[in-house]
């Protein structure tokens, strides 16, 4: 259960065809709709940096995921990766 918003996006994909260079995919989700961006020389749309789950922060941390619980109109970014998690493969000089 733990990965339900995952699925939950992914199973509400909706993604138009590509008329020209200048149209960007969106993904409409439960939640509310993402902006991606398309990759010409693979032909393939990308949807980056969207969460799975509420951010772990205060009473959250060291938690399992909880479900997103929050929703938007209008288009939500997604052409940019999120931030890395701290200590996974990146070294900080602190």
């Amino acid at each position: 259960m733990k990965f339900r918003g995952v699925i939950v996006a992914l199973a509400s994909l909706t993604i138009p065809t590509h008329a020209n260079q200048h149209t960007f995919p969106t993904a409409k989700t439960l939640n509310g709709t993402y902006l991606g961006t398309h990759n010409s020389q693979y032909n393939v749309d990308a949807f980056l940096g969207v969460p799975y789950a509420q951010a772990p922060v205060q009473y959250l941390r060291y938690r399992q995921p909880q479900p997103l619980n929050s929703s938007w109109t209008g288009l939500k970014n997604a052409t940019a990766y999120g931030n890395q998690c701290v200590g996974y493969g990146v070294s900080c000089d602190l």
